[in-house]
């Protein structure tokens, strides 16, 4: 067993040059991890800390700048980084699997995202949508090999074989955007809505008057949390469609693209996503119907005895139209 496990330790060793290939090399390695994986919780302790030394992505900075781009390959790098420092701890991952009996390696190869409406259980799906070049993702989990259930589970995170071995990657920290921290900030802009409907007794003009007339509220929240770097704000559509209650389709949505997908928020509260294809095309849609009850709202308008509301509202419907005729190719 030590010789196996030394023998493809050293295999693990060999660098070749990344540049030179490409991320995945487009075979199937799951017999080969499960078997690496079984080996290691077999083994003896001196063995598997040789294995899991060499478990280390090899120029990891590169790798990720490929994977996922430049700025976010740097994030991914900065936290594989500290990951790496501490790969020896991954050694108590086999030694919890060996007492346990979870001998047998359970490897699932993931090499694309899953479509509208799948679900992703293991999050791979989310990390390969971000990828610009992509690669084979591999989850282990160690499971008896009598089927009997362990009290825990034993899963360490994903994999992809590189330079001809495994390579541990964990959940890509850093370099994958949890579009999850979007959705919640998107989502306080729809409490930070009703507050100010409430307390001024008709809706913000504009996004700004969402912070700043809202006490406690901060205009970094206006950004999308996942692309720290930009300082775009989150967009803010004029609900008209549905007056009385806010609630039009979509009334602020992210300017990020999140996977391939566009998320967005009514003034109801619901935060969701949709394919970018799908977003753009209900959000023309909400333009054309919005143009159309312009009319509407502007006879609502002459009915408005408080001047200071009635120029608010104005003010609002001037902008909306402006930004519908703007986003519909019309003048």
């Amino acid at each position: 067993m030590r010789l196996k496990l030394a023998t493809f330790a050293l295999a693990c060793a060999v660098s070749i040059p990344l540049a030179a290939e490409p991320l995945d090399d487009g075979k199937d390695h799951s017999a080969d991890l499960a078997k690496a994986m079984e080996e290691a919780v077999a083994g003896t302790k001196e063995s598997r800390a040789a294995f899991v030394k060499q478990l280390v992505l090899p120029d990891a900075s590169a790798w990720l700048a490929r994977a996922f781009g430049e700025k976010p390959g740097a994030r991914g790098a900065e936290a594989y980084e500290k990951m790496a420092k501490g790969i020896d701890k991954v050694d108590a991952f086999f030694e919890g699997a060996a007492k346990a009996e979870a001998t047998k390696a359970k490897v699932t190869r993931i090499v694309e995202a899953p479509k509208p409406g799948e679900e992703d259980p293991s999050g791979a799906g989310e990390i390969l949508a971000w990828m610009k070049e992509k690669a084979a993702l591999y989850a282990v989990m160690m499971v008896r090999a009598d089927g009997v259930a362990t009290k825990r589970t034993f899963d360490i995170g994903f994999f992809v074989w590189s330079a001809g071995a495994p390579r541990l990657v964990g959940s890509f920290r850093g370099a994958v955007v949890r579009a999850i921290e979007c959705k919640n900030q998107l989502k306080q802009l729809t409490i930070y809505g009703a507050l100010y409907e409430s307390g001024h007794r008709r809706l913000a003009v504009d996004i700004l008057d969402l912070i700043t007339k809202n006490e406690g509220a901060k205009e970094s929240e206006l950004l999308c949390p996942c692309f720290p770097e930009d300082t775009t704000r989150f967009h803010y559509v004029y609900p008209i469609l549905d007056n009385d209650t806010g609630n039009d389709v979509i009334t602020f949505f992210c300017t990020h693209v999140h996977g391939g997908r566009r998320q967005y928020a009514t003034f109801g509260g619901a935060v969701t996503d949709l394919p970018t294809e799908e977003f753009d095309k209900r959000l023309k849609s909400q333009y054309e119907a919005g143009l159309k009850a312009l009319p509407a709202c502007r006879e609502r308008l002459k009915k408005i005895e408080v001047a200071a509301e009635a120029a608010d509202f104005e003010k609002g419907l001037n902008g909306y139209e402006a930004e519908a005729k703007a986003a519909l190719g019309q003048k």
